[in-house]
Formats: structure tokens, sequence, C-alpha cells
């Protein structure tokens, strides 16, 4: 009964995701019949009449009345009709892909959504390799989270959390290719950091600081850090609450030593009691007692000296084997510091020598990635990532992982309780909680013996020990889920109702780009200009309007500049097919009676040409 209840609760969803693709199949038909009405209205009969201005304002034109016509009949507010319509008209493979996933239940609506939104300024060729990944069935190009254990394709469902941790590696992936924009784009975001304050009618407060992601990692863990020693403690407050007050006592009473200073400021004896905290000296008891703030960056070898371990030559880099990736650690204050200014001309014309020197740069759209763990995850381009490296205080840590699936190689001991060494070891392993679906970093994780301890095969080593998030480990120690371990350290879980998952150790070959080149070339059929059925000649008129609705100039983004709203608004950039003309035909030829830089007439000349229109016959 219960395998029959999930059975069918699985059929309902993947049947819900196929739904949302007729859905946007749906769609694809009303923006291509909004073009040909629009067309028809003018006398056009076909969109190679048009001039290239004319037809940006016919797209424009006919995304924004199709846009209006899901609005009123699906009741869909106007961003959701926007990302439908866009998804619609965007470029065929890609299109393609995301019908293929919905249909085959791996991904939901809201998914297709986020992806759309991560990559709308992507190229149109970047955010097909990330499509590919995302949505693709060919295993080489996959994501390695679509992949089990044993290599072989999934055929489930995305895990969400999993699912926008892959769609933001592959994004960064595609993203950092273009060295000298990326880390121009990274430059104007620092010079926009800001701060600021926003009152509410309730007594509360909101203070958003928006800075550099190393320093903002570093801010957070540190105010985690000490949150979470106060509530270990038996302090009763919650854990957000506790961010707040430990965060309100770091800005309000901090103070910055200077080096060389010595003296220390005097106590005030009598603080301002509206602006104390409460608790304040064992939040500050805490605070002093805590270890300066660590940020790790997982990044590999290839991607941290911008050149391949193993170069096509075949002569290999006896300085690292394929195998290696570098762990960085840097004090916050360092690499925050370092990162996000220039630091010195010397740092900068080392990164930008190593940046420009990649063999492969401008030449391929995938790369490496690196990713900055902790609670809250980021991934960054290689130029970033190296950046990072050469900040002052920064340590390297060398990880060798099996170049056959990305697993670090282990070790093991005799006593119960691991050793430091090996804790770091395990949870550099797993990274995330080994629980279906779960993201939860390592830093939060509790090591578990899969097999119990004393009992055959329950040694204490890595392949027998995990890292869990609280919540899993209690079910697993509840027996409310069962777990199974093979040599690899692949997880086989099992549920309460009898649902099988396995999991598998991280997988550091996701940060090395390992796949193959894109093939674009594809066998067809005959040409269907060649076809001489009525109905298959009616068919390519209307992939030829789609076609035109869905075209991206080389380097186009994804969504076009006629996605966007209100660029065919009045007014809008894109605005003016009202006033498109089709040329008059007269017995001496075609009168062209469109003027101006676009072709398009002005509405005197639309005046001047309907009067014309009404003149008598000249006969």
């Amino acid at each position: 009964m219960p395998a029959g209840v999930l059975h069918a609760m699985a059929v309902l969803s993947a049947t819900r995701s196929g739904v949302d693709a007729r859905l946007l199949e749906a769609a694809i038909l009303v923006v291509s019949l909004t073009g040909r009405v629009l067309l028809a209205e003018k006398g056009f009969a076909d969109v190679t009449e048009l001039s290239e201005g004319q037809r940006k304002k016919w797209r424009a034109e006919a995304k924004r009345l199709a846009r209006a016509e899901v609005e009123v009949r699906l009741g869909l507010g106007a961003m959701e009709a926007q990302q439908l319509v866009g998804v619609a008209c965007a470029p065929e493979q890609v299109r393609e892909l995301i019908l293929g996933a919905l249909d085959r239940g791996w991904v939901s609506w809201f998914q297709v959504r986020c992806f759309w939104t991560r990559c709308a300024k992507l190229p149109a060729e970047s955010a097909l390799l990330v499509a590919q990944s995302l949505f693709g069935t060919d295993p080489a190009l996959m994501a390695k989270e679509r992949l089990d254990p044993d290599g072989n394709p999934r055929d489930e469902p995305w895990a969400h959390a999993t699912y926008r941790a892959a769609l933001e590696r592959e994004a960064t992936r595609v993203e950092g290719q273009d060295v000298k924009a990326e880390r121009e784009r990274r430059r104007a975001a620092y010079a926009a950091r800001r701060a600021g304050l926003s009152v509410h009618d309730d007594g509360t407060g909101t203070l958003t600081v928006t800075g550099p992601l190393l320093m903002m990692t570093a801010v957070h863990a540190r105010i985690e850090a000490v949150a979470r020693s106060l509530r270990k403690q038996g302090d009763p407050r919650t854990l957000d609450q506790l961010r707040v007050d430990v965060a309100g006592a770091l800005l309000i009473h901090g103070l910055l030593p200077l080096p060389g200073q010595s003296d220390e400021e005097p106590a005030n004896p009598d603080p301002d009691h509206e602006l104390s905290t409460a608790d304040l000296a064992q939040i500050a008891r805490i605070v002093n007692a805590q270890p300066q703030v660590q940020v790790q960056v997982v990044v590999p070898w290839d991607v941290l000296t911008g050149r391949p371990a193993c170069p096509p030559c075949g002569e290999k880099d006896e300085a690292a084997p394929p195998s290696a990736t570098a762990t960085a650690t840097a004090s916050a204050y360092a690499s925050a510091t370092a990162s996000d200014e220039s630091a010195s001309d010397e740092t900068a014309s080392d990164v930008t020598a190593s940046d420009e020197t990649d063999p492969g740069a401008g030449s391929r759209l995938r790369g490496g990635v690196a990713e900055i763990l902790g609670r809250f995850p980021a991934f960054t381009t290689p130029g970033h990532a190296r950046e990072l490296v050469l900040t002052p205080g920064a340590t390297l840590v060398r990880l060798l992982t099996d170049p056959a699936d990305g697993r670090l190689v282990e070790r093991s001991i005799s006593t119960y309780r691991p050793d430091a060494a090996m804790r770091r070891q395990v949870l550099a392993a797993d990274v995330y909680c080994r629980a279906p679906g779960s993201r939860q970093p390592g830093a939060h994780l509790e090591l578990d013996h899969v097999v119990p301890w004393g009992t055959p095969r329950g040694d204490t080593a890595e392949p027998n020990l995990v890292g869990l998030g609280k919540t899993a480990h209690q079910r697993k120690t509840d027996r409310r889920w069962i777990v199974t371990v093979n040599e690899r350290r692949d997880l086989t879980w099992t549920t309460l109702l009898g649902q099988r998952a396995r999991t598998r150790a991280h997988d550091y070959r996701q940060y090395l780009d390992l796949r193959a080149p894109v093939d674009d070339s594809s066998p067809s059929e005959v040409h269907p200009s060649q076809r001489v059925d009525l109905d298959d000649r009616r068919d390519v008129l209307n992939q030829a309007l789609y076609a035109a609705l869905a075209h991206r100039e080389p380097g186009a983004a994804l969504a076009g500049e006629d996605d966007a709203p209100g660029t065919g608004d009045h007014g809008g950039e894109l605005a003016g097919w009202i006033w498109v003309t089709r040329p008059r035909r007269t017995p001496q030829g075609v009168e062209t009676i469109l003027t101006g830089e676009d072709d398009t007439a002005t509405p005197e000349q639309t005046r001047q040409t309907a009067r014309r229109n009404d003149d008598p016959p000249p006969f």
C-alpha cells in the first residue's frame, strides 16, 4: 500500500510537469498567432517583407500582446506571464531541452523559471551549455548530480536544493570564460557596496549591508558561530534572536584596535541601556573566545594555475597530479580586504598574467569553477578564485582525489572517536550532508558511524564515517530511515515507507571541465522547404514565423531586449509597430513610403498614405 501511494504521487508530479510542458507549447502557439495577426493587419504576407527595424518592433509588439493574452486567460501575474512567453520564444535548442526535461518529470515549472531568471543575461550560446547540464540526457554533458554513484543518468526529479546549487555552478562556470569582463563586473559591484536601514511601523528596523561576497560570508560565519555557541550553553533565545543580538553587540560595543596601540580605552561604566543588548557580558565572553574566522575555497589545480594539469601535448605536469584539488583557507579580514580591492599592483599583475595566459581563455565557453564553502556556499569564477588565493594570509591544503570518480583518498584509526584530522578529512570528502536532497554544509554536520562501532565492519574509518545533519542523524538513530554503505562510501537510504535513495561522496570533478565539446551538427531528414505536401509547407511557414520570434543574433543574451517589460509599450525603446505600413504597389512598381534609419513610417507619413489610398483610381 505505501509503495502504491508513493508511486501515484510520483506519477502525479510527472503529469504536472508534462502539463506544464503542454502549457509552454500552447504559449508558443499564442505568440505565433499574435505575430501572424499583426502581420496580416498590416498587409504583410511573411516576416521576410519586414526590414530589420520593423522586425524588432513586430517581435516586441507580438510578445507584449501575447503576454497580455496569457495574463487574461490564465490569471497569471505580469512577471510569470513574461517568463512563460520568454521561455516560449527561447532559442529552439534551449526550448527543446526544457520541454524534454518537463516531459520526463525531471524538473518543475518553478525550476524552469529559476533557470530563466539566472541565465537571462547570459549569451544564448552559454545559456545552452547550462541547459544541457541541467536538462539534457547526454551523460558527457550532464551535471554530476544527475548521475548515480555508478555513473548512470538518474531517472528521477531534481532535488530542489541540489538543482539550485548546480544551476549557480554551471552559470558561474560559463560566466568565468570572459576573464576581463567578469573582473570588471566584480569591480563595478564592489564599487557599488552600500548599507541602509529600513524602518518599520511595528517598532523594528532592517539593516541591509551589501558588500563583497567573501567579507559577507566571513561576517555571517562569525555571527553564526557565536549564536550557536550561546545556544549550546542553554541560552533560551532562538537562533534568529541570538544572531540579531550578537550582530548588534558587535556593531554597537565593538572596538577595532589598531596595530601598535597597546592602551585600551576604559570601559564606559554607565552604558546607555537603550542601546545595550541582553546578556551583553555573556555574549562578550563567547565572542572573545572565538577563534579567527576562516573561509574555505575549493579550487581545482587547473583553475588555480590557469593551465591544465595534464596539457594536450601529453607532457604531464609534475607539480600536481590531475587529481589534485587545493583548498585555500584565508582569514576573514585578510581575504575580504585583499580580494575586493586591487590589493597591490603586484598582486593584480600576477592575477592578470595568470588569467590572460590561460591557453583556453576566450576560445571555449566551458571552464573550471571554484566554491566558497559555508552555511551559504557560493561558486566563483577562475579569475576570482585566483585572486582569493593571492590574498595575504592565505594557505593552501592539497586534497588528493580519485580521478575516476572524484572521491578523496581514505585512512582509518582504531579508536571510537575520530581525531581532528579525520574529522577534517571526512567533512572534506562529504562537504555537505549525505542525506538525500540535503545541502547542509559541513561546519554544522555530525560524524556518524554508518555501521555501529564495535560490530563487524564498524571501524572508525573514513569508509564508515559520514557527515549528517541533526535531522538526518536523528532519523538514522531512531531507525526511521535505514542506511547501508558500500566500499566507495555510497549510501543507500530506505525510508519508513520503503523508498530508496542513493547518495555518494562529494564529487570534486564538478569543478573541472571534463565534458565533451558541444556538437551542433545533427543529421536531419529531408529539409522542410523541399516537402511538397501542403500541410508540410504550411508547417514550414509556421516554423519560419516562430524562428523569427526566437531568433538571437550572435552573442545576444538568452532573454532578448523585447522580453523586458515595457520595451514594447507606448514610449518604450521598441514601440512603434502601430506606425509600420506596407509599401504600396503602383503600376510603376513598389512605392516605398517608409523612411528613417529603421525604415519605419512616421505618423504624418501614415496619414498621407491613408489619404492617397482613398484617392480615386487612376482610370
